[in-house]
């Protein structure tokens, strides 16, 4: 029996046994090329590493293609590849709790759709979307014309979702490595985040690990310490040090000079701080809630519970008798409640101290948003468009 027919029976046997297993299966083969071949196709091979474009995928398989032949089989392994106990579970709380997740795999979209399905991140009832070019688009290679279907296939997908209830939800996308090299480019990416925000789930199949890198870009913000670096303490500190001065500034010059009561009587010390500190409590709580961008209920109950406690305080202390509460006796039920002054200056001096922080928030957030404030404002685009067509339909 000669060695041809071995190695052909051999790998027919190899083939169909590597078929009836459902694992990750790898073929190693051998083949002897001599140097002047090797250095001419890594030339070529590195060239098209390098290339930038819809083209790099095709020339790196093409070339891969070339040196992969005429190889003499060794051998095969398989490799397990399933999920680790608990993963289903754990994605299926994620979703729960309103978690999107992306998935980036360098597997073919198949295989990405049914790692999704085994690991709770898709379901057969969802609503899922699936961009890649084109036929005609792939077939004709021309950068145009791959742009045009990625943008239509986007925009489609996305007035889908604006044309459902988010009762008809959720969504996922699909979407492969060359769509996502199209749709990440400057005059697209806005649309394709867009989209991409309003699903539950994205996977990104047939991806490079130069694409991988790209998602990070929102944990890198923390990972940076761009929130928490000393610009941001410094800006804090001055932040603080203006607010202090113009609630100061405001109260003395606005109430010492005049009759705070309809007798004539003037401010005295106990007034003053009274009207100041609760301008204080005010202007911080105010504050904290203009940087929040997600309320939920145990922050409504600090933020508006701590400017409750110290009315709370004021008439609980006022209450005691003077021998205890001193000047303070019955000083905002009798004394400063009255008078309408005390209310237009806390009024006043709350809006004007809150002023230049939130001048300068419209201006970081309209000029230089960060990543999460992009996110943020497509999500409330997206809220107010749903909200919108919604009371539109029950009119």
């Amino acid at each position: 029996m000669s060695t041809d027919i071995v190695d052909e029976g051999l790998e027919a046997a190899t083939k169909l046994y590597l078929l009836s297993i459902v694992l990750e299966r790898l073929g190693d083969g051998v083949r002897k090329i001599n140097t002047l071949e090797y250095d001419e196709w890594n030339s070529s091979f590195s060239k098209a590493k390098a290339t930038i474009g819809p083209d790099r995928e095709k020339l790196l398989d093409n070339l891969s293609d070339t040196i992969e032949r005429e190889l003499v089989l060794l051998g095969a392994v398989a490799i397990e590849d399933k999920l680790q106990d608990g993963v289903p579970g754990c994605m299926d709380k994620f979703a729960w709790a309103g978690v999107k997740i992306w998935l980036h795999t360098g597997d073919k979209k198949e295989t990405a759709v049914n790692i999704g399905l085994s690991s709770n991140l898709l379901s057969h009832d969802m609503q899922v979307f699936h961009l890649s070019l084109s036929t005609d688009a792939d077939t004709n290679n021309q950068l145009q014309a791959m742009h045009d279907d990625i943008f239509k296939q986007i925009q489609a997908s996305y007035q889908l979702i604006t044309d459902k209830s988010p009762k008809d939800g959720p969504f996922d996308l699909v979407i492969d490595g060359r769509a996502l090299e199209i749709a990440l480019t400057n005059e697209m990416k806005d649309y394709f985040l867009r989209l991409a925000v309003n699903c539950a789930t994205v996977i990104c199949c047939r991806v490079s690990p130069r694409q991988k890198a790209l998602f990070p870009a929102l944990y890198q913000q923390g990972q940076k310490n761009i929130f928490f670096g000393w610009k941001q303490i410094i800006g804090w500190m001055a932040n603080g040090i203006l607010t202090s001065l113009l609630i100061f500034i405001l109260n003395v010059y606005m109430i010492s000079p005049s009759a705070f009561r309809q007798g004539g009587e003037v401010v005295d010390i106990e007034h003053l701080g009274v009207v100041m500190y609760t301008a204080i409590v005010w202007t911080v709580n105010c504050q904290i809630a203009l940087i929040i961008t997600h309320f939920t209920r145990i922050q409504h109950i600090f933020i508006w519970g701590s400017i409750s406690l110290w009315y709370i305080f004021l008439l609980s202390y006022g209450a005691l008798s003077p021998r205890f509460s001193h000047r303070e006796y019955k000083l905002l039920v009798e004394a400063v409640g009255p008078a309408p002054m005390y209310w237009i200056v806390i009024l006043l001096v709350v809006v004007v101290s809150l002023l230049p922080h939130f001048i300068y928030m419209v201006i970081r957030m309209t000029f230089y948003p960060t990543d999460d404030q992009v996110i943020q404002q497509m999500m409330y685009v997206r809220k107010a468009v749903v909200e919108r067509d919604g009371s539109t339909e029950t009119e």
